[in-house]
């Protein structure tokens, strides 16, 4: 497709150096939502393909979870403070929002029943939350999350928090059981709390600098199980994604949110 008509799905204005990044990863990546991306990433996946039926049932499944939607509704204040250009009223509005994030942090995690997902970047646990909840679902697998405390202008944050527990405070009680968060650099925490082991699904959403997320690709690549794949955030701020995965490593984009990537290694196909 044409930039231009890219541009316009992502319902804002593009800056001249996202769109050019943007044009590089349209130019060699599927792009494609719902049902059609979910396929895609289980195809490269190995995997077979999901059925709409259970793709439906899937995504009711969050969309209709109490525990999700009251702990999101319960701090909905807090998120009014954190991003009042948002303003969101409720769980089912959130739902109907975040279309990619649902199919990526919830629908994927669900099919696939990974048992050990690595995380960079909590801040307030909102994907955090959506991969807890699968792994819930799934009565399997632990969510091992790296993250420094929010601090206003670090690693590119416009929000504080003053007690360390308010990290991924939009993560259900219940759900927390399977999860094991670090406050502490990625950089230096994950090599030695994740030495020999290996990570079916890795999720960058840390620091976006270039230099740290070829960083972070790299260890994932290097510690990825057979048939794992890597997701990132922000795949548009730097050239890191497109520069590390690069043509032949297959790679998907989510056309609800041309700013998460999901890559998957052809050496864990």
């Amino acid at each position: 497709m044409t930039s231009r008509v890219e541009s316009v799905a992502l319902g804002r204005p593009v800056h001249t150096r996202m769109m050019k990044i943007l044009q590089r990863l349209w130019a060699s990546r599927r792009i494609s939502k719902g049902l059609d991306f979910v396929n895609s990433v289980l195809g490269a996946l190995g995997r077979p393909a999901l059925g709409q039926a259970q793709y439906d049932v899937f995504r009711a499944e969050l969309l209709n979870d109490p525990e999700m939607a009251a702990q999101y509704e319960r701090h909905i204040p807090r998120l009014a403070q954190i991003s009042p250009h948002k303003m969101i009223a409720n769980w089912s509005e959130r739902f109907r929002r975040a279309d990619a994030q649902v199919d990526i942090f919830f629908v994927l995690p669900r099919v696939l029943r990974p048992g050990t997902i690595v995380e960079t970047g909590v801040a307030s646990g909102s994907m955090t939350s959506f991969l807890l909840a699968a792994l819930h679902h799934n009565d399997h697998g632990t969510l091992f999350s790296f993250d420094l405390i929010p601090e206003v202008g670090e690693h590119g944050m416009n929000w504080k928090v003053d007690d360390p527990a308010e990290v991924g405070f939009l993560i259900p009680e219940p759900y927390r059981d399977r999860w094991k968060l670090s406050l502490a650099d990625a950089t230096y925490a994950m090599p030695r709390q994740l030495e020999g082991k290996l990570i079916d699904c890795f999720f960058h959403d840390s620091d976006h600098s270039f230099d740290h997320m070829m960083f972070e690709y790299a260890f994932a690549a290097k510690h990825l199980a057979p048939r794992g794949w890597i997701i990132s955030d922000d795949i548009t701020v730097t050239e890191a994604f497109p520069r590390y995965f690069g043509a032949r490593t297959p790679a998907f984009i989510h056309r609800s949110n041309p700013n998460i990537g999901i890559a998957v290694p052809r050496h864990d196909r």
